[in-house]
């Protein structure tokens, strides 16, 4: 159970995570190791493929580790110094340079490059349990291989970019994704789509979260909530189980159902000309805040709710559309 330093620069191999020369130690990372990304690295200068001068060396080769083995690490923990990249992305698939393919207790990410970490296990599918984000300007993109790969048990973005995967390549499935924080303002975090069957619980505190997937639950206190991108399309129906809103902004995109809506502070807007129903026999409740179905909706609005309930004080903008079902 070693501490190994991330080194790189071994000639000719500068990047190559299995050259045991780019490793503190003097070893290749196994099992129960903990693997660290700083300024221990060294600089990368010249016209060396794949690296950016003045950067710390680049991980752009043998990614996969080894065919048979994929590691399962205690943690892995990139500093604020480290500057280097992890892997070169999904534009081409190549399981050895695209991602870091292994499994992980915890990831704790500071750094300021980007960096590919996909979950997988060969001997049967492992996590990443813990995933804590805390950058001014890295980008942690979490995939899940289409073979033994795991969940990210749990997701805290404290600020920085954090990108769940879809099956962009063909070595990828969708991620599982339970639980997701968003903490500061300068935290944006896309999901792009989950397949735990609508297990998420969302928490967005602040920042900015976008999400594709259906969920259990997401509960808002500041920041952007958005429930579907512009122009996202599900392939199939969506049911969006509750959001629960203490403030902030919910933007609700999506061509889905609501079932479950209960507002005390902050403003919940529907957006777009996809069809929604809110309300799936169950009241809504609007305690503070803002309700907004007509400002920004184009297509009609199903309200299957069997009461909607407006305190005093409370705003309930009405669809300008057609309306359907509406027992106020």
């Amino acid at each position: 159970m070693a501490i190994n330093y991330w080194l790189g620069g071994a000639s000719g191999n500068e990047g190559d995570f299995e050259t045991v020369a780019n490793w503190s130690t003097g070893a290749f990372p196994v099992d129960g190791d903990t693997i660290i990304f700083s300024d221990k690295a060294g600089t990368a200068s010249g016209s060396v493929a794949y690296h950016t001068n003045g950067n710390h060396w680049n991980l752009i080769g043998d990614l996969d580790r080894h065919v048979d083995d994929d590691t399962d690490f205690v943690k892995i923990i990139i500093t604020p110094e480290f500057t280097g990249n992890i892997g070169l992305g999904y534009d081409t698939p190549a399981d050895e340079t695209s991602a870091l393919l292994c499994s992980a207790g915890e990831i704790n990410c500071q750094g300021q490059g980007t960096y590919y970490l996909t979950c997988k296990e060969n001997s049967g599918p492992k996590d990443f349990d813990l995933v804590i984000l805390d950058t001014t300007n890295g980008t942690l993109n979490i995939g899940k291989s289409d073979v033994d790969g795991g969940a990210c048990t749990e997701a805290i973005n404290v600020k920085g970019t954090l990108v769940f995967l879809d099956a962009i390549a063909s070595n990828l499935a969708p991620p599982e994704v339970p639980k997701v924080t968003n903490i500061e303002s300068g935290a944006t975090t896309t999901i792009h789509k989950d397949n735990s069957g609508g297990t998420p619980d969302l928490f967005c505190r602040g920042g900015t979260m976008y999400c594709d997937s259906v969920f259990t639950l997401a509960e808002v206190s500041g920041g952007t909530f958005v429930a579907g991108r512009a122009g996202f399309v599900p392939a199939a129906s969506v049911t969006l189980a509750e959001i629960k809103q203490y403030g902030g902004i919910v933007q609700w995109r999506v061509e889905s159902t609501l079932q479950l809506l209960t507002i005390y502070s902050g403003t919940c807007t529907a957006y777009g000309a996809e069809a929604k129903t809110l309300g799936n026999s169950n009241v809504i409740n609007i305690h503070g805040g803002t309700l907004d179905l007509g400002s920004e909706q184009i297509a009609s609005v199903t309200l299957g709710a069997t009461n909607v309930t407006v305190a005093d004080g409370a705003t309930f903008i009405t669809p300008t559309t057609a309306i359907t079902a509406w027992t106020p």
